[in-house]
């Protein structure tokens, strides 16, 4: 749900986003429902809206069905107002999203980069981007009213810059807030993957649940995390909450310097340190049942479903090394739980709702050191989790910051 700010308004403008507010949240609303939402007097309702009409903001979809006298409109947010622009960068990857004002994917694409790129290289990628998605869409240029960047890094807004982001070296030394601002010419928001899925899954999935943590575990070593605290995204000081990556679990790790050890529970079990302990194992020798199920798929790399594949067949080799990883992320979440006590956990990133047997091995260990059965779920959404969140930051964003704005200064 978009919560549109209300920090030092009058009552005229109170009464304005209310009613915005309201058509913004809803595919398509009557005025009664409106009035009935907002307590506002039906004249002020229908000053608005007639406003609004007028601005394009919002759009009349036909008259409501009722038993009884005169059928009130029915109206709806002209989600062709504008449009955003959401970027996803990954390692050697970039992908672009176009959507409009209700969130519905309109175009995507994605292109290829070296990690070393220089600053004009990184900005003739991202305006190479923009201008697929609106040439594709066909829309103007003029629609997009903001663009957002997806990291995976810790971003500083204070600062305007991007701390210990791995594998993209050039944000490491620029303001990227400016250097995109320059490139694209619009407002830009930026913010860490983790962050974005954790928004994505909770607006899409468990809108009920203001209590919630998600962990996501990329497909490289990473692994990050969100925490959502009475239904708002907690960021933490500097911006830093959510570093699951960097937990604890054994003494052993204070034997190695910070930077050299880079997160210790994703250094010791990332997705990457699972597969690469399977080739290992697979180059010695050993899980025999694994590689033969991985040249029968024509798989070069093993992957989570295969690797379950594998246990379930009763590969031992492959078995001892998943328990070793799946004790480590059943010690981090249990810590979690036990600490912030969220109503549901969510575990997402490159751990799918295909993958069962993982779930099922996390709630078995992670029910020996709770005192209560956990509610953990896998993520519906994968990887487009932090797409959807990116979308809907980016629209809240657009509501506050750039159409309150043109309301105000025309109403």
């Amino acid at each position: 749900m978009i919560r549109i700010d209300r920090i030092g308004i009058t009552e005229k403008e109170n009464n304005i986003l209310s009613i915005v507010e309201c058509i913004v949240n809803s595919d398509e609303i009557s005025t009664n429902e409106i009035m009935s939402s907002t307590k506002v007097s039906s004249a002020t309702v229908s000053r608005v809206i007639n406003f609004l009409k007028k601005k394009n903001l919002v759009v009349l979809n036909g008259k409501s069905i009722t038993d009884f006298g005169r059928r009130p409109d029915i109206y709806s947010l002209n989600s062709d107002y504008g449009c955003v622009l959401h970027y996803e960068f990954f390692t050697g990857k970039i992908s672009g999203y176009l959507a409009n004002l209700s969130g519905s994917i309109m175009n995507e694409t994605e292109m290829l980069f070296d990690q070393d790129m220089s600053v004009p290289e990184l900005k003739t990628a991202l305006i190479t981007i923009c201008d697929r998605l609106v040439e594709q869409a066909r829309v103007s240029k003029d629609k997009i009213l903001a663009a957002g960047i997806s990291v995976p890094g810790v971003v500083d807004e204070s600062f305007t810059h991007i701390e210990r982001i791995p594998n993209i070296n050039i944000f490491q030394n620029i303001n990227v807030f400016e250097c995109v601002k320059e490139a694209l010419n619009l407002p830009v928001i930026i913010n860490n993957n983790s962050k974005l899925a954790t928004i994505g899954e909770q607006q899409t999935c468990y809108p009920q649940y203001n209590n919630m943590v998600f962990v996501n575990f990329t497909d490289s070593f990473g692994i990050g995390g969100g925490v959502i605290i009475n239904g708002e995204l907690y960021y933490g000081n500097r911006r830093a909450a959510g570093e699951i990556g960097d937990m604890f679990f054994d003494q052993k790790n204070f034997e190695a310097e910070y930077r050299d050890n880079m997160g210790c529970l994703e250094s010791h079990a990332g997705i990457q340190i699972l597969y690469n302990r399977m080739i290992e194992a697979m180059k010695k020798g050993r899980a025999r049942i694994l590689k033969q199920l991985l040249q029968e798929a024509g798989k070069e790399k093993p992957d989570l479903q295969t690797i379950e594949q594998a246990v379930m067949l009763q590969d031992y080799d492959v078995s001892e090394i998943f328990d070793e990883i799946i004790k480590i992320w059943s010690s981090a979440i249990i810590n979690i739980i036990s600490v912030i006590a969220p109503e549901i956990l969510v575990i997402g990133g490159a751990v799918s709702s295909q993958n069962q047997t993982t779930l099922n091995k996390i709630l078995y260990y992670t029910s020996k050191g709770l005192y209560r059965t956990p509610d953990i779920r896998l993520s519906s959404l994968g990887y487009q989790a932090q797409v959807y969140g990116g979308i809907y930051l980016l629209k809240e964003f657009v509501y506050n910051r750039i159409i309150t704005k043109i309301i105000f200064e025309q109403a």
